[in-house]
């Protein structure tokens, strides 16, 4: 939390999670995380629940490979309903796009600070393969207006 000057204080942090989750809860959102991360994300979320002194209302932590498997399964494509994937299958397929796409996102305020890891890279890693994916199988050329809102990570803001 230290370095940046718009860094937030754990209770503030919460302040924003419970306002989020609160939202989330009453409109039903889950929050997706890799399946690597799954249990440090609860984890985190239940150690500033408990540091703050605030219930934590991110109560639907989901994986993302689940979703992916219940895309496919919902896909209406002969060749996809043919074959069979399972988390591992997923977990692979994400592990080497991401190694594929590692370049082209670079976080660098955590690399600035020498941080090893940065869990919005592989948020739009995946957002940047599934939109590549889903335009070429429609056949339509991929352009930044395909994109989640055009965001790259020098555009998400620290204050949130």
């Amino acid at each position: 939390m230290e370095g940046h000057p718009k860094s937030k204080t754990p209770r503030e942090i919460m302040e924003i999670l419970q306002k989020i989750g609160k939202n989330s809860v009453l409109n039903a959102i889950p929050v997706y995380v890799s399946s690597n991360e799954f249990d440090v994300v609860s984890k985190s979320l239940n150690y500033l629940s408990k540091l703050t002194g605030m219930k934590n209302y991110f109560n639907r932590i989901l994986c993302f490979e689940d979703l992916i498997i219940d895309c496919l399964a919902s896909c209406k494509n002969e060749e996809l309903n043919q074959c069979s994937f399972n988390e591992r299958d997923v977990q692979a397929i994400l592990d080497s796009v991401n190694y594929t796409y590692n370049e082209q996102f670079r976080c660098d305020y955590h690399y600035d600070l020498n941080c090893i890891y940065c869990s919005m890279r592989p948020c739009l890693i995946y957002v940047n393969f599934l939109a590549d994916h889903i335009t070429s199988f429609f056949g339509i050329a991929n352009t930044k207006n395909h994109m989640a809102v055009g965001i790259v990570l020098k555009d998400i803001p620290f204050d949130i």
